[in-house]
């Protein structure tokens, strides 16, 4: 599988992306990032937390295939549901639910349920 596009920028995209990585990756040393090697975690995270101009990069960046991959073998609890969705729709993905954090599924909360029981009466 090709991980990166074939394209003459890449290395300008690579400087810009390398430069924004602290904004992301706030726990671990982005110094020890390598965008072969952490792929899967690279693009998760920009994908995440990216804006417009970030996630786009990661598309001239990576490969579609490798953007594929990251979705159909996800690291487990990184997504945000709706975001993990989203692209799968996107890429004709089939979603893994182990994708999803689940810290991020909103859960009915015990107020909405009075509400429910007492629109009966």
């Amino acid at each position: 599988m090709q991980i990166f596009n074939t394209i003459p920028t890449t290395t300008i995209i690579q400087k810009k992306l390398q430069e924004s990585f602290p904004d992301f990756f706030w726990d671990i040393d982005t110094n020890k990032l390598d965008l072969k090697d952490h792929y899967k975690l690279i693009i998760t995270q920009i994908i995440n937390y990216g804006s417009v101009q970030t996630i786009r990069q990661v598309f001239q960046l990576y490969s579609r295939e490798a953007i594929r991959q990251t979705l159909k073998h996800p690291i487990r609890g990184s997504w945000f549901p709706k975001t993990y969705k989203a692209f799968c729709n996107l890429f004709n993905v089939e979603s893994d639910k182990s994708a999803v954090n689940v810290m991020c599924v909103r859960k009915e909360k015990a107020r909405d349920k009075g509400k429910e029981f007492f629109k009966n009466l």
